[in-house]
């Protein structure tokens, strides 16, 4: 191995090997035993899972590095550290719990002056400080031991060992003397055993003394030198048991030593393989170890258990290479034990399936298929424990099934012969036996009481054989002309004789005593009853239907049941109804088609074997379990026809290494309970979640619920893959369904009504849980009702019908007004249009009277004239903000406007402007902009070509009325006409843009607000009707 590893060229392969095997965990389980894993998976918050501990509720109690994780059967409960009111207080590992009857006190490691208490009813913590605590700097921690039900806390501070009495409330001091630092304390009724670093182990007693446990050493093993620097280093078993034996080893060393009581000295124990290196060592209620060893790869290879008497049972059981078991605790090493490692907590179930006993001629063969004497073929009872068995070498024997020795006692045949099936008549005290010798079919009876036995004589072949179990036996034979019939040997018999003739060979048969008939087997054309007390129609073959099948067997149920074994699956045919009403194959979920046999039990389910493992059937839900090696079978092969039910109901397999036998009552006891944790109920984006269900039927509004989601809990530790749950919605389900998303039900689309929804589980043993039913009701309200609907839905129907034309009508002036509304808010938009095309004309034109001053060059007038230009800017903005202005504010600013042109104009115009005193200019409003376009008309194109001064007169007056505001603006300025012919003489090109943009206003505001505005032009004439100016007349509603 060493020139393999220096070898460069295989050296970097040989490490990869390793590295793999070191970062892929294995598990491999006993066969007694199967294993749940406790991890990240299953909701442990960290890695470490080896500080943990088991409360009376069966809860664990397990801290990482990360929390306090509570493992229930059902879940994970994260508890963190100090994150809200009622969390633990330290995120120290923990050295012991105490359960009281209302709390559980958690000790941490280390040396704290607190402890955090659990209440079981609150379900939160409380931080308890210790009255008295050692302040020492320099105390080192050793251990918190719960001991007599009280917590003491152990450190040590150079040469004195302190002891601190919590509940008490008393700290003690021992003088420890020379010895050197203590790695390890137990403390006992007289004292303590001190573990220190160097492995010396000392008994220290109450009474002051103290001695040191000598460790005797084997002189063949060299490696025994412990010295300081391993054993501090390394892990090691020192454990006190419930005998007072002191036991101790170290990690690397191989063996285990022991003290027995009142004795000061250790030893090998050497009834456990002393070539094992021992780590870890759990107790029981009862008394029994367990330990667990490893080898040199550091992984536990196996598990020994030492009894009472010191006998030892070994378990293969591979933990996780290269990963150490660093705690293990049993709780019943016949229920669970727990064992933890670096990254998982395993939980091994050794009670997994005591309920199958297995039974071999010899135990030290008993895993090697097909070893001499261990095929077992024919099973039957001779007392109420004796069961009689025999096998195809020439052999019978005899088990006590109510003994737990599974040795099945052996009695030779000297001659060469083959047995099979074998009946008992208890008159005779014989047991019939269907056997070969020299290639020939013969009876052979034995006496199972005193083991005499012969060949019975009757010189042709015996194909099968029946008994009533009294004193009837019936077997299939054929004549010297081949001809194939039924033999009968009874109380007023002295040898067997022919019965009837048949026209099938009869491979296989069964007796049905209520009946008095016979039912016989052909494995190629199919199953036959042969009525015995009838002379009509004697033999009646059943109608199969099938082709291309070997029947295998057959076996009589409950209920007008026969359970027929072929190549195919197992049939099952009712006699009643003469025909076939099931069919269970390897679809259904049977292990193997070719089934041997089949027995249904006391609670009419069916255990069928096969050439291919042992199947159970719950003839109820339709649910398989099927069993193998990995479960505990000796075998998976069984032999055709070879079962048995005994008088207690307990039923038999033969297979081709050994017999089993399942006890149905512990089967049954082994039931375990599911319930609803929670019902959530959906709406949409809502949810409702109930924790506790009412009483009575469960009652779901149709449309306020879209759907339900069943969640259902169960009392096993289990991980969530090995629990199946099947469920049946009645009255929508016939049959039970297998819920897709395991322990989760939805249900939707439920229709109005009552239903009940049917649960059960079965775990991977095959245990069916308790079932539950949870009734509930779909329900609607009065008023939503079907039929109401319907006639409300006719009521309108009609409504709309006589109303249609009302409805048109209403849905044309909607739109009519939609359109009046939407060609207002159009005109809003012109309007604003209009306006903003207003201002800029305005502004223009002010612009230009300020640009014929300056090319004049009257500076001062210029002055004069921007600050009038500046107020009327001012002004300008103000009103262009809303699209009315004030009356007093129109007026101000056509003052400034006019002073403008005047000062342009050269004061060749003059203007008044009268207001009626009964208008208040302030509060009268009027369309902003509106009367400046008629002024600056008046100016440009009235006075501006009059020759001598023109005035402009503006009067402000209220209608007769009331309603309206008139305003007139008159010049006598040259009229229209003349203005016109001089403007297209000058200007051709030239069209004015504002009495536009004027009337385009005043025709939106009227289509806006129903705002009427009223202009009236008039030329004005002298006597000689000459033109003499131009009168403009405005009405404006108030």
């Amino acid at each position: 191995m060493k020139k393999f590893i220096g070898n460069t060229k295989y050296k970097f392969g040989f490490w990869m090997v390793l590295l793999i095997w070191n970062i892929f965990p294995a598990y491999s389980q006993p066969n007694d035993a199967s294993v749940d894993i406790i991890s990240v998976k299953q909701g442990v918050d960290g890695l470490e899972v080896d500080n943990f501990f088991l409360t009376d509720d069966r809860s664990i109690w397990l801290k990482t590095q990360n929390c306090l994780n509570i493992c229930h059967p059902r879940h994970v409960e994260n508890i963190y550290y100090g994150k809200n009111s009622g969390d633990i207080s330290s995120n120290q590992n923990i050295a012991e719990i105490k359960e009281n009857k209302e709390s559980i006190d958690i000790f941490y490691q280390g040396i704290i002056s607190f402890f955090d208490r659990y209440n079981k009813k609150t379900k939160k913590f409380e931080k308890i400080v210790l009255d008295k605590y050692m302040t020492d700097k320099h105390q080192e921690y050793l251990k918190t031991v719960l001991f007599n039900n009280k917590i003491y806390i152990f450190t040590q501070t150079g040469q004195k060992l302190i002891v601190n009495d919590v509940y008490n409330k008393n700290i003690s001091e021992i003088n420890i003397s020379n010895l050197s630092k203590i790695k390890d304390i137990i403390i006992y009724d007289s004292g303590y055993y001190l573990l220190l670093e160097n492995a010396e182990i000392y008994n220290y007693k109450h009474d002051g003394s103290i001695s040191q446990v000598k460790i005797e050493k084997p002189h063949n093993f060299k490696k025994y030198t412990f010295n300081g620097k391993i054993i501090k280093q390394k892990k090691q078993i020192f454990h006190l048991d419930k005998k007072d034996r002191l036991w101790f080893s170290v990690l690397s060393y191989p063996g285990v030593f022991v003290k027995e009581k009142d004795k000061n000295i250790m030893y090998l124990f050497k009834d456990l393989p002393i070539n094992k290196s021992y780590i870890s060592v759990a107790e029981d209620k009862t008394g029994k170890l367990l330990f667990g060893s490893t080898n040199r790869y550091r992984y536990t290879k196996e598990f020994f258990i030492l009894d009472e008497n010191n006998i030892v049972k070994k378990w293969q059981f591979l933990i996780s290479k290269f990963i150490l078991p660093k705690k293990i605790i049993s709780d019943d090493f016949y229920d669970k034990m727990f064992v933890g490692t670096y990254r998982n907590l395993i939980i091994l179930n050794f009670k997994n399936h005591d309920f199958i006993s297995k039974y071999f001629v010899n135990s030290e063969v008993e895993n090697e298929e097909g070893r001499y004497g261990n095929v077992i073929w024919g099973i039957s009872q001779i007392t109420d424990d004796s069961i009689f068995v025999t096998s195809e070498f020439p052999f019978w024997g005899i088990i006590n099934a109510s003994h737990p020795d599974t040795k099945i006692s052996r009695f030779d045949y000297s001659s060469e012969a083959l047995f099979f099936d074998n009946q008992y008549c208890k008159k005779d005290s014989t047991v019939w036996i269907k056997a070969r010798s020299k290639n020939t079919l013969r009876l052979f009876k034995v006496n199972p009481f005193n083991n005499e036995n012969e060949f019975y004589n009757y010189p042709k072949p015996i194909y099968s054989i029946a008994t009533d179990g009294k004193d009837k036996l019936y077997c299939g034979s054929k004549t010297d002309d081949d001809i194939y019939n039924i033999l009968y040997y009874g109380p007023n018999n002295k040898s067997l004789e022919k019965l009837q003739d048949i026209t099938f060979k009869p491979s296989f048969m069964k007796l049905d005593s209520s009946a008095n008939a016979l039912w016989c087997l052909n494995y190629n054309s199919g199953i036959y009853k042969v009525n015995l007390d009838n002379d009509i129609n004697k033999t009646v073959q059943l109608n199969l239907k099938r082709s291309g099948i070997k029947y295998l067997g057959l076996n009589f149920g409950t209920k007008n049941l026969i359970y027929i074994s072929t190549s195919q699956g197992l049939f099952i045919w009712d006699i009643k109804k003469d025909k076939l009403i099931k069919q269970l194959s390897v679809e259904n979920g049977l292990s193997a088609n070719n089934v041997c046999s089949a027995q249904e039990d006391i609670n009419g389910n069916l255990w069928i074997s096969t050439f291919s493992g042992l199947n159970y059937y719950n003839v109820k839900t339709g649910i398989f379990q099927n069993y193998y090696i990995k479960q505990g079978l000796p075998n998976d092969e069984f032999n055709l026809n070879s079962s048995f039910k005994d008088s207690k109901n307990n039923i038999y397999f033969g297979s081709a290494n050994g017999m089993i036998k399942i006890d149905i009552e512990k089967f049954y006891n082994k039931r375990f309970s599911i319930s609803l944790s929670e019902l959530d109920l959906f709406n949409e984006n809502k949810i409702q979640r109930l924790f506790q269900l009412p009483k009575e039927r469960i009652k779901i509004h149709r449309y306020e619920i879209s759907n339900l989601q069943f969640n259902f809990s169960y009392d096993q530790w289990r991980n969530k893959d090995d629990i199946r749950f099947f469920t049946k919605l009645s009255p929508n389900d016939n049959n039970w369904n297998r819920s897709i998303n395991n322990n989760v039900l939805a249900v939707k689309n439920l229709k109005t009504g009552e239903y009940t929804l049917n649960v059960l589980a079965v775990n991977d043993e095959g245990v069916m849980s308790n079932m539950i039913s949870i009734p509930f009701e779909i329900y609607e309200k009065w008023y939503e009702k079907l039929w109401l609907l319907a006639f409300i839905s006719l009521l309108i129907y009609g409504t709309l019908i006589f109303s249609g034309i009302y409805y048109y009508k209403v849905e044309k002036e909607k739109k009519e007004k939609t359109k009046l509304q939407f060609e207002k808010k159009v005109s809003e938009l012109e309007l604003g249009i209009l306006q903003g095309q207003m201002n800029p004309h305005f502004i223009f034109n002010s612009i230009g009277a300020i640009q014929g001053k300056i090319n004049c060059g009257d500076d001062d007038s210029v002055t004069h004239y921007l600050n009038d230009f500046a107020n009327l800017m001012r002004l300008y903005l103000e009103s262009s903000r809303s699209r009315t202005i004030s009356l007093s504010e129109e007026i101000e600013l056509l003052k400034l406007y006019i002073n403008l042109e005047k000062m342009r104009f050269e004061d060749k115009i003059s203007f008044e402007i009268n207001v009626n005193p009964d208008i208040d200019t302030e509060y009268t409003s009027i369309p902003s902009m509106i009367l400046q376009p008629f002024v600056e008309n008046a100016i440009k194109h009235g006075l501006f070509h009059k020759t001598s001064p023109g005035h402009m007169k503006i009067n402000i007056v209220e209608s007769d009325d009331g309603d309206n505001i008139i305003i007139s603006i008159i010049d006598d300025g040259i009229g229209r006409k003349r203005a016109k012919e001089i403007s297209q003489k000058s200007f051709p090109r030239y069209k004015s843009r504002a009495t536009q943009i004027i009337e385009e206003r005043i025709e939106v505001l009227k289509k806006i607000q129903d705002y009427f505005i009223e202009i009236e032009v008039k030329d004005l004439y002298d006597d000689a009707q000459n033109a003499c100016g131009t009168a403009v007349y405005i009405t404006i509603p108030k």
